[in-house]
């Protein structure tokens, strides 16, 4: 089999480089990523409780458009010493119109094996909280 010679390859393999590089950039789930990023920013660079261990954060969109951000962590506080920690920033909607909820919430035995299982898990330090950040349409 011979290979075309010219320019041709040459411009075939620019554009071909050029669509893989839109679809990478354009893609669904970068921007909807993004937009969850963008959205948990304030909720991830509060500051922690004063005993508090970070144990992991995430950010995501669904596909109804609902965006979420949650923050796991260890503190010695009570859930309404956290919530009110966390209660003292304004945050804003993901998108415009949308509701903005935070909640806390103890983590129930099944999360808490998974803690256990991933060996983040500490004996000493309190107990493990979820702060829950949703951003949805008001329903």
């Amino acid at each position: 089999m011979k290979l075309p010679k010219g320019k041709f390859p040459y411009i075939l393999g620019l554009i071909c480089a050029a669509v893989v590089i839109f679809v990478v950039i354009l893609s669904p789930g970068k921007s909807s990523n993004s937009q969850a990023e963008a959205f948990a920013a304030p909720l991830f660079n509060h500051e922690m409780p004063d005993d508090a261990r970070l144990i992991q954060t995430s950010a995501s969109k669904n596909e109804e458009g609902d965006t979420s951000a949650t923050i796991l962590l260890q503190s010695t506080w009570s859930e309404q010493e956290i919530y009110d920690f966390y209660q003292d920033t304004t945050y804003a909607p993901a998108t415009e119109n949308d509701v903005v909820t935070l909640s806390v919430l103890l983590l129930d035995d099944s999360s808490l094996e998974a803690v256990k299982q991933a060996g983040l898990y500490e004996e000493e330090g309190g107990s493990y909280w979820f702060v829950y950040l949703y951003s949805a349409p008001q329903s």
